[in-house]
């Protein structure tokens, strides 16, 4: 029984922390040149996706930072918000607002 929980215990604990660390990364957008980010004075105006416009004016308090890669890059990823991404709706999914996280660093 011993034998079978030395090899265990080391198996787990590996799927564990591999599990945990594919959780905590960014969407792959976030990662993807050309996209546009959007920043915020305040996280809570960011607004509700599905009557979002990216090409209306912006509401108060959100910034157009351009297209990621051209106009700004982010930092590796910390718990400060780098930028919003909006993806429209499709076929399969409702439009959405995906949070990048990093410090936003802008060329």
């Amino acid at each position: 029984m011993k034998k079978i929980l030395i090899f265990l215990i080391p198996i787990l604990i590996i799927g564990g922390g591999t599990a945990l660390a594919l959780t905590m990364q960014d969407d792959p957008i976030c990662k993807q040149d050309g996209h546009t980010g959007y920043t915020l004075e305040d996280d809570a105006l960011l607004p509700d996706a599905s009557t979002f416009d990216p090409e209306a004016t912006l509401p108060t308090g959100m910034v157009d930072e351009g297209k990621f890669g051209t106009n700004f890059n982010c930092t590796t990823p910390i718990p400060e918000t780098c930028h919003y991404v909006y993806v429209p709706a499709t076929e399969n999914e409702e439009a959405k607002w995906v949070e990048c996280k990093g410090r936003i660093l802008r060329n």
